[in-house]
């Protein structure tokens, strides 16, 4: 695996139900380490609104040297997928010209493999969504999560002590 950066959030940030959308700068921390210049297929699996997706154009849109006049112009350019399990926020990416591949993460079946996951899972689901991207991700490739600082610290189930795990093994950068 290429690189696996998981970023820490607290239980006090603001949030409506299990629905976290990802600030910009927050975005751009992120995908801060990830080398452009071997990304072609991006996954997005729990992609909310659109912000870490749209965050992942910009970024691809910087690699090309390119420039587009609408955002939809900029999305179409990438090899992006997304995933999201609430159907009105489906329609909110489809309506953002993102290609919406399934509905929830968690049966998600594919024989494709990313060069890059980046996710901002339900934080109560966060070790099952970061294993499955775990196996989703290509080799040599990246995943870049925001995950609850919980999951790592307090690995009570077995998901979460096989996710430690992997993620030693992976000498995972962890913020």
């Amino acid at each position: 695996m290429g690189t696996l950066s998981i970023f820490q959030a607290t239980e006090s940030k603001r949030a409506q139900g299990t629905f976290y959308p990802t600030p910009e700068s927050v975005a751009d921390k992120l995908l801060s380490g990830i080398d452009w210049y071997v990304v072609h297929s991006v996954l997005e699996p729990s992609a909310g609104k659109g912000d870490l997706a749209l965050a992942v154009a910009k970024k691809n849109t910087v690699k090309r040297h390119s420039y587009y006049h609408t955002d939809k112009e900029m999305i179409a350019a990438c090899d992006l997928d997304c995933i999201e399990i609430d159907p009105v926020l489906r329609d909110t990416l489809e309506g953002k010209g993102f290609r919406v591949v399934h509905d929830n993460f968690l049966t998600f079946e594919t024989q494709k493999r990313y060069d890059l996951i980046v996710m901002n899972p339900p934080f109560d689901q966060g070790a099952e969504h970061l294993l499955k991207a775990l196996d989703l991700v290509s080799r040599g490739g990246s995943v870049a999560c925001i995950l609850n600082a919980e999951t790592l610290r307090n690995p009570f189930s077995e998901k979460r002590r096989q996710l430690v795990r992997m993620l030693d093994e992976y000498r995972a950068d962890i913020q």
